[in-house]
Parts: C-alpha cells; sequence; structure tokens
C-alpha cells in the first residue's frame, strides 16, 4: 500500500483487506499522520492493520520502484493499492513494473490529471466542455474571456474540490489563477503542475457515479446526489445515495460515463465520475481511479448491499470476482452531511449533538476530537469538515432532507469570531 487518506477510504481500505482474508506492507514517509484512529478509538486502521510499516520517499519514482522490486524479490506481493490520490499513479506504474494487475499508469494518469481527461475526451468525440490551460494569469484572462465567463478555474492534479472556484469576472479569475499557479507543492510534499484549467462552466445539478469495470464490462452500481456549499465554492456538503433522477436522464447519466471510461481505457477498476445535469444533456466534470470519497461507499452499500472497497481491494488483486452472491440492504435511501464552520474563529463547543444524533433516522455520527480551542476558517475546500451525520430511510427517498434538517439544528459555539 503506497500511503493512504486519512479519513473514509484511509480507514475503509485496510480493514477491508483484512475482511478479505490479506495483508499489506505500508510504504509512507511519515507513520505519524495516522497516530491515531480519526473515527474512533486506538491506534489508525491503516498501521494497526498493516503486517508491516516502512518509511520510504514514495514521492521519487527511482526510489520507490527500486524499493518495489527489492520487496518483491524477498517476498512476492500480489498487488498495489492506494487509497490517496496523490498516489493513484505511482501504484499503477510499480504495478506495472512488476507485472501485477493494473489498468496502467497511461490511462490512470490521463483519466486523473483534469487537463489530459478534457484532450483526451475531445479527441475521443465526447461532449466537452470549451477548456484551455493557462500558465499565467494573462493566459488564464484570455482564455476566459475566449470561452465566456463565468468559467470554472481549477487546478489540473489536485483533490477535494482545492482551490476551484467559479469566476464570473477577469478580478474573480485572476485571483482564482493566481492562488493556482502559486501553490507549486501539495499536503504530501509532491510538485504541482503550476498551471489553471480554465472550463466553460456547466448548468445543472451535479451527481456522482459509482462503477466497476472489470475485463472492458463497465458497471453503474450507484448514481449519488451531492450538495455543493455555494454557487462558487464547489466544496461537498453531503450526498444521497441514491440520486433522484427520472429514468430518461438516469439512463443517459450511465451512458455518458460508460461511453467516456470506455473511450479513455478505463475498463478494469472502480471509479467515481462527476456528472453535471446540464440543459444540453450529461456532461463529464472529472474522472476519479479510485473509490468515492466522503463516505460515499457506506451510502452504497446501504442501499443497494454492494461493497465498493471489497470491489476495489480484489480489483487491485486483479479479481474478477467482484460481484458477490445475495445482497443485504437497509434502507432505501441513505445520505451525509457535513458540519463545516459557519465563521472563522476558535471553537468551544457544538451544541445539540447528542439530542440529535440520537434521533432514529441516523445511522452514524462522527465529530471530530479535539474541537474545543480549535481554530478554525471559513470552509475553502473538503477538508474543512468538523463531523458528519448519515441517515437512513428505509422506507422513501427522505434521508437527505432529514440529515440536512438535523444538522442544520447543530450550533457552533464559538470562543472567539474572526
Amino acid at each position: 500500500m503506497l500511503d493512504s487518506w486519512v479519513y473514509a477510504t484511509g480507514v475503509t481500505v485496510p480493514l477491508a483487506i483484512r475482511e478479505l482474508g490479506h495483508s499489506y506492507v505500508l510504504l509512507t514517509p511519515d507513520p505519524a499522520r495516522f497516530s491515531r484512529n480519526p473515527v474512533g478509538d486506538g491506534p489508525h486502521p491503516v498501521i494497526a492493520e498493516a503486517e508491516a510499516v516502512l518509511v520510504a520517499d514514495i514521492n521519487d519514482d527511482a526510489s520507490l520502484l527500486s524499493l518495489a522490486r527489492s520487496l518483491h524479490a524477498a517476498q512476492p506481493f500480489s498487488g498495489v493499492i492506494t487509497s490517496c490520490d496523490h498516489y493513484l499513479v505511482s501504484a499503477a506504474r510499480v504495478a506495472e513494473e512488476l507485472g501485477l494487475p493494473t489498468v496502467g499508469s497511461c490511462v490512470v494518469k490521463t483519466v486523473r490529471d483534469k487537463y489530459c481527461m478534457r484532450t483526451a475526451s475531445a479527441a475521443a468525440g465526447l461532449a466537452t466542455p470549451a477548456f484551455a490551460l493557462a500558465s499565467t494569469v494573462e493566459e488564464a484572462a484570455a482564455s476566459a474571456a475566449r470561452i465566456g465567463y463565468p468559467v470554472v478555474v481549477k487546478p489540473t492534479d489536485m483533490s477535494a474540490s482545492a482551490f476551484v472556484a467559479l469566476a464570473r469576472n477577469e478580478d474573480e479569475l485572476s485571483a482564482a489563477a493566481e492562488q493556482i499557479i502559486r501553490y507549486d507543492h501539495n499536503a504530501r510534499g509532491q510538485a504541482l503542475n503550476a498551471v489553471a484549467l480554465i472550463e466553460e462552466f456547466l448548468d445543472g445539478d451535479e451527481v456522482s457515479v459509482e462503477t466497476v469495470s472489470v475485463d472492458g464490462e463497465i458497471r453503474v452500481i450507484a448514481v449519488t446526489d451531492k450538495s455543493l456549499y455555494s454557487d462558487t465554492l464547489f466544496i461537498e456538503t453531503g450526498h444521497m445515495v441514491p440520486a433522484i433522477l427520472d429514468d430518461v436522464v438516469l439512463a443517459a447519466v450511465h451512458a455518458t460515463v460508460q461511453d467516456a471510461l470506455a473511450a479513455l481505457g478505463y475498463t478494469h477498476g472502480v471509479a467515481h465520475t462527476e456528472v453535471k445535469l446540464t440543459s444540453k444533456g450529461p456532461r463529464i466534470v472529472e474522472i476519479n481511479p479510485r473509490v468515492g470519497g466522503n463516505w460515499i461507499s457506506e451510502l452504497v452499500l446501504l442501499v443497494t448491499g454492494f461493497d465498493l472497497i471489497k470491489a476495489f481491494v480484489r480489483l487491485c488483486l486483479g479479481s474478477a470476482d467482484v460481484y458477490e452472491g445475495p445482497r443485504t440492504t437497509v434502507a432505501k435511501s441513505a445520505a451525509i452531511q457535513f458540519l463545516l464552520p459557519s465563521a472563522a474563529g476558535t471553537l468551544g463547543s457544538v451544541r445539540n449533538w447528542e439530542e440529535v444524533v440520537s434521533r432514529d433516522a441516523v445511522w452514524r455520527s462522527f465529530v471530530s476530537p479535539g474541537l474545543h480551542g480549535r481554530k478554525v476558517n471559513l470552509p475553502s475546500n473538503n477538508d474543512s469538515y468538523l463531523g458528519h451525520i448519515v441517515c437512513v430511510d428505509r422506507e422513501g427517498f427522505g434521508a437527505r432532507e432529514k440529515c440536512e434538517e438535523l444538522v442544520s439544528a447543530l450550533e457552533l459555539a464559538y470562543l472567539d469570531v474572526g
């Protein structure tokens, strides 16, 4: 395993590996980031479940490949996995080098890099919004003027909605592009592309499509609804499975995603594809060659009985047997809603928490430990979450509404504001 996210899939993937009867060696430059379990007591699962933890410079391809070859020679392993977006290409490259299961590092890079994905999609004849790459603020402004405001400005190689912004004029465009171009390393110490992707704004609601591709067969497992923080910041505040769409729109969403994954060669693996339901039909926003984050896999499991995390592990091991037998479902709809800072300042407590999370509709809840005295800013990306509530509706499609109602009943108390 090449490093890991700390939350969500960082917790669930190690547990799934053990439950399926496998073990792993964790390669990470910084084991300290996994000093505690973020959603429970005891050590972090990525450390607790590892057969061994090796401190390694996995940002350097040459040293990573050399280490992987020596480890494989000493004790052959069957697959390479990571839950962290920043190492998806590296994991595919190591698997290629050792002849282990992978869809290929070129394919993973193409779908993960937002500019490469747009370029390949356009070349394949897929419906693609106008887009351009800019390495300076001046280039960004010229591209935005050509495409037409409003435009979306985003990095090509980050995650968690970091630095993604809507620009409605040149001033907003310049501020967003400059921030991206100046940010040269991510949180894992990797050099970033010092460029901004400028895209035509796509109208309409957004959903995500969770798929499993096995030997060229691309199957849609679920379509997930999505709530966003605002019209200008694309921070995800909640999700529900299933997205409530009419049959015609749902069929078009399925076809759009399946066509895109096939055209780009992503024919083996799980994927989390974001789609805008525009007035001209479904349009791809991003393709992520991994399981959806933000506990979406839990929502899918509750509603469909399909375990995306275990499918992900099996596919990394080369198994085509990912569609298990009879599935057990819990609810007709399941939703998650995130607790976010309401102001910048120093937090005191979350009022009404125990009362709210004791409601019948709540399946699971979590609030970050040590909130008292923590300094926070207004939300800027998906890393701004302070906690979450998962709700189920066993009979209907009201899980999202119930979840939003419960989170809105919470109140953040601040020691000071500003």
